[in-house]
């Protein structure tokens, strides 16, 4: 069996035309291509958890392992950060749940807010299991840079999400967004006073 060993390294030049680069990012540990236009593409970071995590409730607490490192090349426009993650709740709470977008080193609640998304209907009484699907698009980078971010929840098969409420989309304040290789962007929770259990975790940054 033939081995291909690639050292892992920071982002190359762009190559010449009619040309791409295959390379392994040093700080994500992914496998990335530039194309001739300095365009990097692949699964360019990822994590994940498989184990249940139950937020306190009316607290906002940071999901464990929703954190995904920021490339060594930095943000760049178009890239699109995505969590996934399923959620049952019990027949409590009927407050809007709010899902903070965090951005720094920590990889807690002591991270910057960076959105706020804010559920547009608020929770029933009712049990439910749903998933849910968060995606921030980088639209600039720049000192400032603007990140778009929106969450929806979605009935699993054969069950309902009725008791989670909705949705939102959110276009936030701009930021200093230029220099932000090897921070994290991850997720915070606060459910109100809903019971919820997160199943598992899987987030990703695609390009």
């Amino acid at each position: 069996m033939a081995d291909i060993l690639l050292d892992n390294e920071g982002a190359p030049s762009t190559p010449a035309a009619s040309k791409s680069v295959l390379w392994v990012d040093s700080t994500t540990k992914k496998f990335v291509q530039t194309d001739d236009g300095g365009k990097r593409h692949g699964l360019l970071s990822a994590n994940f958890s498989t184990a249940s995590q139950s937020p306190a409730t009316s607290t906002d607490v940071y999901i464990t392992n929703s954190d995904i490192l920021v490339p060594s090349f930095g943000m760049e426009a178009g890239q699109l950060y995505r969590w996934m993650f399923t959620a049952t709740k019990t027949a409590t709470g009927t407050t809007a749940y709010v899902a903070t977008i965090r951005l720094g080193t920590n990889k807690s609640t002591a991270d910057t807010g960076r959105i706020t998304l804010t559920a547009n209907q608020v929770q029933t009484a009712a049990v439910s299991h749903a998933q849910f699907y968060v995606e921030v698009l980088v639209r600039s980078v720049s000192a400032t840079g603007q990140l778009i971010g929106a969450i929806n929840c979605a009935s699993s098969v054969g069950t309902t999400a009725t008791g989670f409420g909705g949705g939102v989309v959110n276009v936030p304040s701009t930021f200093d967004n230029s220099a932000v290789a090897g921070n994290s962007l991850g997720i915070s929770i606060n459910s109100q006073a809903g019971a919820w259990t997160i199943d598992a975790i899987y987030a990703w940054l695609q390009a």
